[in-house]
């Protein structure tokens, strides 16, 4: 009883943490994502997963998001999970200067290939459901020439945007609690990016609804702390169906 009465105090108080950033004047951003899975025994499971997401106060397309991952569970409570994502972003445009001149390159969408290790371990006690998770990602972003033109000649050209690898550590703690004889099961989490420093954080609170055996729905809101995006505020929905 009293690990429910501090686990409310804690969801309730990041909520009310984080309710007063929806009124700042920082940029606005949607995810919306379907997943389908299959289990094929109580230790393997497989799935495909999909994303969409939006900036500039959801008015322009951010990225889409496909993947495909399995996951084995070798003992009760740790999961054990491999991914392969396909990123396909939006990118800026941009202005500088370099040997050639100054010129000026228009916005563009490129791919980036993002693997994934994670492991995973929940516990629950009473209807409080402790869960933590550290993930390894490596993304690979491909050499990709792009149009620009120069101000001094206005010839247009092409620039060249190296390839690049970067890695990084999630770590995440999620506390989710399961409203009896509801189907909803609100949660509130913590998620650390770290490259051998710390470079971003995301700070979610939302609900899970079960609509029936095989289908569910989750609803949340998302505070991101990054310096490089300007996108600091989501709302999120993810389906995901189960069979």
């Amino acid at each position: 009883m009293k690990v429910r009465i501090f686990v409310r105090k804690m969801m309730l108080a990041g909520v009310a943490a984080m309710a007063p950033c929806l009124c700042l004047a920082d940029d606005f951003g949607t995810w919306t994502s379907v997943a389908v899975e299959k289990k094929f025994s109580p230790k393997f499971a497989a799935a495909l997963w999909g994303e969409y997401r939006t900036k500039d106060n959801a008015s322009n397309t951010d990225r889409w998001v496909w993947e495909i991952r399995g996951d084995y569970k070798p003992i009760k409570h740790f999961t054990v999970t491999g991914s392969y994502m396909l990123l396909y972003d939006h990118n800026r445009g941009k202005s500088g200067e370099d040997q050639l001149g100054r010129y000026s390159a228009p916005a563009y969408f490129g791919i980036r290939h993002r693997f994934n290790v994670k492991l995973a371990a929940s516990y629950q006690i009473d209807n409080v459901a402790i869960a933590v998770r550290e993930v390894w990602q490596y993304t690979y972003r491909p050499e990709k020439s792009i149009p620009c033109n120069y101000d001094e000649t206005g010839e247009p050209r092409e620039m060249v945007v190296n390839g690049k690898g970067h890695n990084a550590l999630r770590s995440m703690l999620t506390l989710t609690y399961k409203i009896p004889d509801s189907r909803f099961s609100p949660f509130v989490s913590a998620e650390s990016f770290n490259s051998w420093t710390y470079t971003e954080g995301r700070y979610k609170a939302g609900t899970g609804f079960s609509i029936d055996k095989h289908n569910s729905v989750q609803l949340y809101y998302m505070l991101n702390d990054f310096a490089a995006t300007p996108t600091r505020h989501t709302i999120g929905t993810a389906y995901k169906y189960s069979f």
